[in-house]
């Protein structure tokens, strides 16, 4: 225990430029709370410092440990004048969850504690210290206060903590006798597995947050000057867009040295409009920069809100039954048998083979409320969701078909109008659509909605109209979470009843969470995916990510469409035996095993670009390879690496050669092309 304060330096409010901070180990329990009590303070402030992997490490016997990315190193407590900082770096021989007087602290029974995000802390605490934890978040009511890198870093430290829990104390004591009476969170409401389950989510969602960059370089084609006192960037690419953002900092960058930090209030088509807030703006804008992280999106919103109502008891998570065959299921289920199930005789089902059949059939049964599809390329999952639809649509029964990205909803579409099935609506996002990628949507204009068109006129007359008796829905996953759907009543119109998952391997299970308690009519979800392919974004920074192709009692019962039609025989063979146990079987009209070409680019070299790669001997090849034989034929070029994309293109577009067809791997998903070239960089 540190027998005097230490300080540290601070501007955010015209209180005193420097903040007292007590600090006390693990060790110290006992003696931290007793200091907290006598303080006197009614209320009282609370922030966590996160250990990361590059920070945090220790060494013990020349071997490298520490806590994993997202686990709590210390909790600072704060009154209005001073901070209590409780490190737990060093733990041994504490029994976390068991001193009385700290846990008198943590649930409220002296004063009343208060934070932003309160209920993701109190998870964070009960699943790393094991002790419960109540209080008052004040994200209900105020928006993060302060930098915005107080609470949005690469890696934390001692003062951000301490300075976010004093500014919790501050907004906490301007609530007066609010904090006491408001609804507060408490994981006391909740069981163990539940408290688990949420811990694990909020430590996802935490790491998960980490990987956002805090720094993006934008491509952009100019910036010009605007309405008084407002410059306009005009984007060139959607991925490095600048968007409208409070929690963000634009920077320009002259060829004088010049440097004008604005911030983007507008954002439309590939045109943001910026107001500058330092620095004088001169032509010759040589970079475009965005600091800082954006705000959460609508998903990530819905799912805090859901965390919070359960944690205030508002919500019980058994009260919906496909949340306890997701996440809490009866002993025996994993070992009860899959129903059988009766195809209707129907022309779209007497199209498919055995195994896309029995999948279809289990799609419209009543007896099996959640359907897995496991389906490796080629094999027609979307032929098989067109013939479940039909039959929906049919017996004029709603349905919504979602996936994870904008390109994989397209896809859905465009094959459905290609099965000559035009019935259906597509919902996308204004940001998405307009300038960017109308010309993805070209085949299936007439089904379009965009989701401004809702927002402008929330009526439920106008919906009707926009929807035209549509029974069958298409849209991302992350749109049923945006409030547009909701005031605009779509979901009246078309109730959530049956939701058919695409890209379902891509997808942390956790996300339908909130979704499936948000829907009280939905009966049915079928998710069709491939987890030998792209697993969940950033599954290896948070390793307790899983689709739902890798929970242990689903395994049993997921199907396997085990035909391909896609790629010739050889390639279908080799993909059969490395990857799915020789279980895949190939229909092709090309059998000769010159369908595939390997080129030894030998003398090139990996270059680093960032935190990616480049390989500019391999672009030469690829360039080379196209000017000789396929500039006048249809091909693709895929990469993992989006700078390997970029340097391709470039080189591409230099050489006057078609540029439109590179794409990393993830951007191709879901394509279809006769001659595809490979680039490993």
């Amino acid at each position: 225990m540190s027998n005097s304060d230490t300080f540290i330096e601070q501007d955010i409010f015209n209180y005193s430029d420097r903040l007292a901070i007590r600090s006390f180990t693990s060790q110290d329990l006992s003696r931290a709370s007793q200091a907290i009590i006598d303080s006197g303070s009614n209320v009282l402030g609370l922030s966590i410092e996160y250990a990361d992997t590059l920070s945090n490490r220790r060494r013990t016997k020349g071997k490298e440990r520490g806590k994993a990315k997202g686990v709590v190193r210390a909790l600072a407590i704060a009154t209005t004048d001073k901070v209590y900082y409780i490190s737990f770096d060093d733990s041994k021989g504490m029994q976390t969850g068991k001193e009385t007087a700290f846990s008198d602290v943590l649930c409220g029974h002296h004063v009343s504690l208060a934070a932003f995000s309160m209920a993701r802390l109190i998870l964070h605490i009960n699943r790393d210290l094991r002790y419960h934890a109540k209080g008052f978040d004040l994200s209900t009511i105020y928006t993060s206060p302060g930098e915005p890198c107080l609470w949005h870093r690469d890696h934390d430290d001692m003062a951000s903590a301490c300075l976010r829990a004093w500014i919790s104390a501050k907004c906490a004591a301007s609530l007066n006798e609010y904090v006491w009476i408001a609804r507060q969170v408490d994981t006391t409401n909740l069981y163990k597995g539940q408290l688990a389950l949420l811990g694990r989510l909020v430590l996802t969602a935490h790491q998960l947050e980490s990987l956002k960059p805090l720094k993006v370089d934008n491509e952009f084609r100019a910036v010009t000057p605007g309405k008084p006192g407002k410059l306009v960037v005009e984007c060139l690419r959607y991925k490095t867009r600048v968007r409208k953002s409070k929690q963000t900092r634009v920077i320009l960058e002259d060829s004088h040295g010049g440097r004008v930090v604005c911030q983007a209030v507008t954002a439309v088509g590939k045109r943001t409009t910026v107001v500058p807030s330092k620095g004088r703006y001169q032509d010759g804008i040589q970079r475009v920069s965005v600091e800082g992280r954006e705000e959460m999106t609508c998903a990530e919103k819905a799912c805090d809100a859901f965390i919070l109502r359960v944690l205030r008891k508002e919500i019980n998570l058994h009260d919906r039954p496909l949340i306890n065959t997701l996440w809490f299921p009866p002993p025996t289920l994993a070992k009860t048998p899959r129903p059988k199930h009766s195809s209707p005789v129907s022309p779209a089902f007497c199209r498919l083979n055995t195994s896309q059949r029995q999948v279809a059939a289990a799609m419209i049964s009543t007896t099996e409320s959640v359907v897995i599809a496991h389906g490796p390329p080629g094999t027609g999952k979307t032929t098989t969701i067109a013939a479940a639809v039909d039959y929906w649509q049919q017996e004029s029964k709603p349905v919504w078909i979602v996936a994870q990205s904008n390109v994989g909803v397209k896809n859905i579409a465009r094959s459905l109008v290609g099965k000559n099935f035009h019935g259906f609506k597509l919902i996308v996002s204004k940001e998405f659509h307009f300038e960017w990628h109308e010309e993805l949507y070209a085949r299936v204009e007439h089904n379009l909605i965009r989701s401004d068109e809702l927002a402008r006129t929330p009526n439920p007359i106008e919906t009707e109209r926009k929807l035209a008796g549509s029974r069958i829905i298409l849209c991302t996953l992350s749109m049923l979470s945006n409030p547009f759907l909701d005031d605009a009543r779509v979901y009246s119109f078309v109730p959530v009843e049956r939701l058919v998952v695409d890209e379902a391997s891509q997808i942390n299970v956790s996300e339908y969470m909130h979704l499936i308690h948000k829907f009280k009519k939905l009966q049915k979800l079928c998710f069709f995916g491939d987890p030998k392919q792209l697993p969940p974004f950033g599954q290896e920074a948070a390793p307790a990510m899983q689709s739902i192709f890798e929970v242990k009692h689903l395994k049993p019962r997921a199907y396997f469409l085990d035909t391909q039609y896609r790629m010739p025989i050889p390639l279908g063979n080799f993909i059969s035996d490395e990857v799915y146990n020789k279980k895949l079987k190939s229909v092709h009209k090309i059998s000769d095993i010159s369908c595939v070409s390997f080129v030894d680019v030998d003398k090139g070299t990996e270059e680093s670009c960032g935190k990616s790669w480049t390989n500019s001997s391999e672009v030469q090849v690829i360039v080379t390879l196209v000017r000789r034989y396929y500039r006048r034929k249809p091909f693709a070029i895929i990469t993992p690496y989006d700078p390997q994309r970029a340097a391709i293109q470039a080189a591409l577009e230099k050489e006057n050669l078609p540029s439109d067809c590179v794409y990393t791997v993830d951007s191709f998903q879901g394509k279809f092309i006769f001659q595809v070239r490979v680039s490993k960089y």
